[in-house]
């Protein structure tokens, strides 16, 4: 028995790693916004399929950005920490950019139905 412990702790090892965790996207539909600055952001929010991972893909002024969810007090919060900033809630969102300076650049938003 002693001498087969051995390889069945090797045998569980390789099988742990040669098993890997699958978790696949979910997203929805995009969205579109038209804020009151003019911009249009549009909107592609996914989860992973076990959920401990949500996250934002908004494209505006010819840039792409992907922001994870942050916690919210209310609605739904995506940030990068440090410039993008996207807190939605029903049908109207904030989009801020350069959170981290004095003068933050923040435009109310409402979705396009």
């Amino acid at each position: 028995m002693k001498k087969s412990l051995p390889f069945l702790c090797a045998v569980i090892s390789i099988s742990a790693v040669a098993s890997p965790l699958t978790v696949n996207t979910v997203g929805h539909s995009p969205a579109t916004y038209h804020c009151n600055d003019g911009t249009r952001v549009i909107a592609n929010y996914y989860a992973l399929s076990d959920k401990s991972l949500q996250f934002v893909k908004l494209n505006f002024d010819k840039t792409e950005v992907t922001l994870p969810a942050v916690i919210s007090g209310s609605g739904s919060r995506y940030s990068d920490g440090y410039q993008t900033e996207w807190w939605r809630k029903g049908n109207s969102a904030t989009l801020t950019r350069d959170i981290n300076n004095k003068e933050p650049k923040l435009v109310e938003c409402s979705v396009v139905p």
